[in-house]
């Protein structure tokens, strides 16, 4: 968690250099984004679960991870201006469509134990793809 509000605060300064086009500005997107994006997909189990893995989350963990990593790619390639931007931003906001109403039927459905987990899930992909629909529409 701390890791994942250190690496977004770096990319909010990014895109504040980015905006006012100041020099280091894709440096420090590319430092902040693509370790996020890594973190995603390689260690989704771990930054998605709470401190205790639960055997019943840890799928929904890596596929979401796996699926959301996808996102800050995309929004490094829209502020890079590099091709392929549109691509996975809308794999992201697609992922996202689907994830959301999965995540949210699984909380429905769960035990006390897990209540936090799944929150924790809905807000991070709602995050997520509310982000990847504002940088795809602009």
């Amino acid at each position: 968690m701390k890791t994942e509000i250190a690496f977004t605060i770096l990319f909010i300064i990014g895109l504040i250099f980015n905006f006012f086009d100041w020099p280091a500005s894709g440096i420090i997107l590319i430092i902040s984004l693509i370790p996020l994006a890594t973190i995603y997909f390689f260690a989704a189990f771990y930054f998605f679960c709470d401190k205790t893995i639960k055997k019943s989350n840890i799928a929904l963990s890596i596929i979401s991870g796996f699926l959301l990593s996808i996102v800050p790619v995309g929004i490094l390639f829209k502020l890079q201006n590099w091709p392929g931007a549109e691509v996975n931003l809308l794999s992201g906001i697609i992922t996202g469509v689907i994830l959301l109403p999965i995540i949210w039927l699984l909380k429905v459905k769960a035990s006390n134990d897990l209540l936090n987990y799944y929150k924790s899930m809905i807000i991070r992909t709602t995050v997520l793809t509310f982000t990847a629909i504002f940088f795809y529409v602009i």
